[in-house]
C-alpha cells in the first residue's frame, strides 16, 4: 500500500493529464471499514460526476486503483476518490431510501437494479442498522438486484 502523499500525487497527475482542475484534496474516513476517501474539491473536477450513474467517477477510481497497484505491487480496496461529496451524497441517499423501505416491508423486498457500489452500500447499511434483515444479491449483469429478507 502506498502512503497518502504518494496516492494524492497519483490522483493529481491523472487529473492534470485529463485537463481537470481542483482547489484541494482532503483525506477523510470513508463509509466502509478501513476506507480512506480522497475528496477532490473545487475546480472543474466535478465533470467526473456527470453521466449515467456517475460512470466517470467510477472509471476514475478504477484508473487510480490500477496505477497504484502498478506502483506498489498490491491492489487496495481501502481507498476511494470522491468529488465535492458526490459519492457521499449517493451513500446518504441510498441509506435514506433503505430506511424508508424497511418499516413498510411485510415480506421479502426486491430492490430496483443497483450498481455493484450501490449494492455494497445497501448490504453494509442493512447489516449494521437492521440486524434482523438479511440481504442477498440475485441476477446477472445490469439486472443484478438486491433482495431484503426478513428474518424476524
Amino acid at each position: 500500500m502506498m502512503n497518502m502523499l504518494d496516492t494524492q500525487q497519483v490522483i493529481e497527475q491523472v487529473l492534470r493529464s485529463m485537463g481537470l482542475t481542483w482547489k484541494k484534496i482532503e483525506v477523510t474516513k470513508g463509509f466502509f471499514d478501513k476506507e480512506l476517501v480522497y475528496m477532490i474539491r473545487g475546480g472543474n473536477a466535478f465533470l467526473l460526476t456527470k453521466g449515467r450513474s456517475s460512470d466517470g467517477l467510477a472509471a476514475f477510481n478504477h484508473i487510480i486503483h490500477t496505477l497504484l497497484e502498478k506502483k506498489s505491487g498490491t491492489y487496495s480496496t481501502d481507498i476511494s476518490i470522491d468529488v465535492d461529496d458526490h459519492r457521499q451524497q449517493k451513500i446518504t441517499s441510498l441509506c435514506e431510501e433503505v430506511d424508508s423501505i424497511i418499516p413498510t416491508i411485510t415480506a421479502d423486498y426486491l430492490f430496483r437494479p443497483l450498481t455493484a457500489f450501490e449494492r455494497k452500500v445497501v448490504h453494509q447499511h442493512v447489516q449494521t442498522t437492521y440486524p434482523h434483515i438479511k440481504t442477498v444479491s440475485e441476477g446477472e449483469g445490469l439486472e443484478r438486484r438486491l433482495k431484503l429478507l426478513s428474518v424476524n
